[in-house]
C-alpha cells in the first residue's frame, strides 16, 4: 500500500531498481522516478563525478514525491557518500520519518548493522526496527535485537525465484504484521 522511491540509481538504468519493483509488483505499486539518475554502477558521489553532475541533499530533497506513505531505498548503505561533504545518513536526517534497516545474515552482519543503528542514532533519526533477509540465523538476529533494543518487524527468507508470486507470498505472510507496527506509530 506505499509508495516507491529511490532518490539516486548508479548505473543499471536499463533495468533500474524503480523498474524492478514495478515489475515484481505487478504495477501495485506506485514507483516514482529517480532524483538523480546516473550512469555508472558505483557509490553515487563517483557516478556524479563521472556524469559531470552535481549532487547534494538539497537538490535531491526538490525531487521527494509529496505522497504518504512513502517508502524510500538508499544506495549502498548509510554513510556511502553523495558528494565529498554528505552521505546517504544525511539525506535520510534531512528527510526524517521512520528509519527500517534491512539485514541478512552474513559474517560481519552484526557488527555492521550495529554500526548502523548507532550512527543513525546519533544523528537523531528514528530507527523503527530491523527486517532480516535471506537465510535465517537466530544467534546474529538475536544478538542485533538484543544490542539495539530495536524490535524484529518481519523475516523475509531467501527467495528462489524472484517474481511477482513469490513476493505476492512474502507480502502476504510479513504484510499483516508489517501493517500493524505501522498503525502504531
Amino acid at each position: 500500500g506505499a509508495n516507491y522511491w529511490k532518490p539516486v540509481q548508479s548505473g543499471g538504468l536499463q533495468h533500474s531498481d524503480t523498474d524492478e519493483i514495478s515489475r515484481l509488483s505487478g504495477g501495485a505499486v506506485v514507483c516514482h522516478p529517480e532524483a538523480f539518475r546516473l550512469q555508472t554502477p558505483c557509490s553515487p558521489d563517483r557516478a556524479a563525478e563521472i556524469d559531470n553532475c552535481s549532487l547534494s541533499v538539497a537538490g535531491i530533497l526538490q525531487g521527494v514525491p509529496d505522497v504518504s506513505p512513502l517508502v524510500i531505498e538508499g544506495a549502498g548503505g548509510l554513510l556511502v557518500p553523495i558528494n565529498p561533504r554528505e552521505t546517504m545518513a544525511d539525506l535520510f536526517t534531512a528527510l526524517g520519518g521512520v528509519f527500517v534497516l534491512v539485514s541478512r545474515a552474513y559474517l560481519g552482519s552484526i557488527n555492521h548493522t550495529l554500526l548502523t543503528v548507532a550512527e543513525m542514532r546519533r544523528r537523531g533519526g528514528f530507527v523503527g526496527g530491523i527486517v532480516f533477509t535471506g537465510e535465517p540465523n537466530p544467534a546474529s538476529e538475536r544478538s542485533i535485537q538484543q544490542h539495539s533494543g530495536l524490535p524484529i518487524l518481519a523475516r523475509i527468507p531467501q527467495l528462489g525465484q524472484l517474481d511477482s508470486s513469490s513476493i505476492a507470498s512474502v507480502v502476504a505472510s510479513v504484510g499483516p504484521e508489517l501493517r500493524a507496527w505501522w498503525s502504531t506509530l
